[in-house]
């Protein structure tokens, strides 16, 4: 607590100022984000560990095989430029929330494809609701997190895609053995139902009577010129 002396001789007092601590809810926020970015990590991971089986049935080239993984990395490129004023613009959760929708959609319907093109178009479209990922969870942790945490913040958040990987390489093989390339794509749709459950509900885009309004906010035309 420190005190806060008033400039005005007619009214010379001496009042408190409280520093608050950080809302414990932040942890709630890190760990919901967490989730998020293992779900966007894991599904991209799903690729390495189907192609071969999905190869075969599509009757994949190895250089078609290539292309469709540069088909997911074209959209997530561009998501991850966009993705940050578009989080700017309208809030983190909500471009979380909106953009795992049709990234569970486009997972679930790769399960579908019939043909190389086909792969390629929703890899392509998966990337690009896979992209914002990353600023909408980096955006969060930089509101709610003090300076002097936030090194402990982002270390926990970039443990997503050693965990998401590990997860990946140990279910998705047994997943496709017992059922096949198809379901899988199809229970990862659905298991993205859930993550988007947990990140309306328990996603806050700033601690409650937190000031965060931007002035200035760069257009995109100002920043790329």
């Amino acid at each position: 607590m420190t005190a806060h002396v008033s400039s005005n001789p007619a009214t010379l007092s001496v009042a408190p100022v409280v520093h608050q601590s950080p809302p414990a809810y932040r942890w709630v926020i890190l760990f919901t984000a967490l989730l998020v970015l293992i779900t966007s990590f894991g599904l991209r991971l799903a690729w390495g560990n189907a192609g071969g089986a999905a190869a075969l049935d599509l009757h994949l080239k190895p250089s078609a095989q290539g292309a469709v993984v540069s088909a997911f990395f074209a959209g997530y490129i561009l998501a991850n430029f966009m993705g940050g004023f578009v989080v700017d613009k309208v809030g983190a959760r909500r471009t979380l929330c909106f953009a795992l929708v049709p990234f569970g959609l486009f997972t679930a319907g790769f399960g579908l494809v019939q043909n190389p093109a086909e792969a390629m178009v929703l890899q392509f479209l998966m990337g690009l609701s896979a992209g914002v990922s990353f600023a909408g969870t980096t955006k969060l942790i930089a509101l709610w997190f003090p300076a002097n945490e936030r090194g402990r913040a982002f270390g926990l958040l970039a443990t997503c895609s050693s965990i998401a990987l590990t997860l990946a390489n140990t279910l998705f093989p047994t997943l496709i053995l017992r059922f096949s390339w198809r379901e899988l794509y199809f229970m990862l749709g659905g298991f993205t139902v859930l993550v988007i459950a947990a990140a309306a509900l328990l996603l806050r885009n700033t601690p409650r009577g937190a000031e965060t309004a931007v002035p200035n906010r760069p257009s995109i035309k100002s920043t790329i010129r």
